[in-house]
């Protein structure tokens, strides 16, 4: 299971947090004094963006998102959107006013599969993307539709 930034591990009883933004792996524990150091540092940093330039503030940490979650470039994705003309490929709808599409990935081979609005992505990601379950979803939707 990946480690999320904030989950914690104790270790000769001191407690250490994770920090997925620093290391090739994309993991590395802080000790109590290197959280604190981080946090502080950065804390002023952050909020001194956000409150300068919000929109500037979020549309850098998307930036940042795609990056490191998915290895996407802001280009990447744009050509993505392009290549599906802007809308989502399961249900060719857009979205919504200042929403983005989700890159929808394989969660075994991290493959990216193509930009889903907010509901398909959910919907498949709550079958656990199992054809087997979508398939059996479609044959109950037609004995009773």
């Amino acid at each position: 299971m990946r480690l999320k930034c904030g989950d914690t591990r104790k270790e000769d009883n001191k407690i250490f947090w994770a920090y997925d933004r620093s290391s090739k792996n994309g993991e590395r524990w802080l000790s109590p004094e290197q959280f604190l150091h981080y946090k502080k540092r950065n804390a002023e940093t952050s909020k001194d963006c956000y409150n300068k330039n919000p929109k500037a503030f979020w549309d850098r940490s998307r930036k940042a998102d795609l990056k490191r979650r998915f290895g996407l470039t802001p280009d990447l994705y744009e050509k993505m959107l392009i290549q599906q003309k802007g809308v989502c490929a399961i249900c060719k709808k857009q979205c919504k006013t200042n929403e983005r599409l989700c890159v929808d990935h394989c969660h075994h081979t991290n493959k990216i599969r193509g930009l889903l609005c907010r509901r398909c992505n959910a919907g498949i990601g709550h079958l656990d993307d199992s054809i087997d379950l979508l398939k059996a979803g479609i044959k109950y939707l037609k004995k009773y539709c």
